[in-house]
């Protein structure tokens, strides 16, 4: 697979069509591509690899490959106009498969970031694959750091979101996107604008998982993702 290094260019101080641009804190191109290590040397690829319509809107999928905890994993994402980046949902598929939706979608990034915003989304829960309600709660986001951030990729401006929810009793350790976080349902991701999450993990991680490839794969025609078939008739 040839994937297109990120190539950080000595111009920070040049003007920058993208400087009064709406921010794009997680492209969704079909075929984009991250590939995150850790210093333990866990690894996680994730590829934007089909659509599913949900409630009436066409989400992209992002798969999980390569991945040391969460192989098969499917969450299922939009971006408005203005850079809000919204989760509607995962599917694992361990088990016969599981998953969650959410409506509405959880708010993941509030566009723009700045350091202190905060914000929150009230939602109801629908597990996977009956699509039957199974409670509500709340996710909240809130930015508590900006400033580059150097990852083996390169680096980048970037944004901490700290997410945290009261999900569901039998949450099990899983994220609202259904990483599996071993009992914790707290969350860190730094957001770069034009690039998407450059790291994550756990605020008690002994280390982060941070972007080491970016860039572009060839997708299948026709791909979609495994839930697809629940919502065909």
């Amino acid at each position: 697979m040839l994937l297109v290094p990120v190539l950080i260019a000595c111009m920070a101080g040049l003007p920058s069509a993208r400087a009064t641009a709406d921010p794009v804190y997680l492209p969704l191109e079909q075929g984009t591509t991250w590939f995150y290590e850790t210093g333990s040397g866990a690894t996680e690829r994730r590829t934007v690899d089909g659509a599913v319509e949900l409630f009436g809107e066409t989400a992209q999928v992002i798969r999980y490959s390569e991945s040391t905890s969460n192989e098969g994993l499917e969450n299922y994402w939009t971006s408005s106009a203005d850079g809000d980046v919204y989760l509607w949902g995962f599917f694992r598929p361990e088990d016969g498969g599981w998953g969650w939706l959410y409506q509405p979608p959880l708010l993941y990034a509030d566009a723009p970031l700045y350091t202190g915003k905060s914000w929150e989304t009230e939602s109801l829960v629908y597990s996977l694959p009956d699509t039957i309600p199974t409670g509500s709660f709340v996710y909240t986001g809130t930015v508590t750091w900006d400033g580059v951030l150097d990852v083996p990729a390169g680096s980048f401006q970037s944004f901490l979101v700290e997410g945290s929810t009261g999900a569901p009793e039998d949450a099990g350790g899983f994220s609202p996107d259904g990483r599996l976080l071993a009992g914790r349902v707290t969350t860190w991701a730094w957001y770069s604008d034009g690039v998407g999450v450059v790291q994550y993990g756990r605020p008690d991680a002994l280390s982060f998982y941070q972007l080491s490839e970016y860039g572009m794969t060839p997708v299948r025609a026709g791909s979609w993702g495994a839930i697809k078939s629940l919502f065909d008739h």
